[in-house]
């Protein structure tokens, strides 16, 4: 298993947004978090990511799980290769595998035009 949660609560004052949750994902697995809105889907990855802390129960993760938040985490006075340059040193990727990576990602998703563009200038689907 990548991912055990085992029993997950959380409330906020008197609301239960999670009651023992438990679930576990399998190595090389895609899985989605579905539901009505209100229902604890951020609460619950913000949990898994170790964002939040639960109330009751407990969270095992055996290597790395990915994680988009409804909210993109950009500066936005950064242009996209300042961004990429701040993450990869948060990460630890060196620059050498950065500019690897960076040349494959801006290939892939055609965003070379917006490497030096300030991210506060790119529409919400490009950030």
């Amino acid at each position: 298993m990548i991912l055990k949660v085992e029993n997950i609560s959380k409330a906020f004052g008197k609301k239960k947004v999670l009651q023992n949750v438990s679930f576990e994902v399998g190595l090389s697995s895609l899985y989605g978090i579905v539901g009505e809105n209100g229902s604890g889907k951020s609460t619950l990855l913000k949990i898994i990511v170790g964002e939040w802390k639960p109330d009751h129960g407990k969270i095992s993760v055996e290597g790395r799980i990915g994680y988009c938040p409804q909210k993109t985490l950009l500066f936005s006075q950064l242009t996209a290769n300042e961004n990429l340059k701040y993450f990869a040193a948060a990460y630890g990727i060196s620059k050498a595998e950065l500019l690897n990576r960076s040349e494959s990602l801006m290939n892939y998703f055609n965003f070379k035009k917006y490497r030096k563009e300030k991210i506060a200038n790119l529409s919400g689907g490009t950030q």
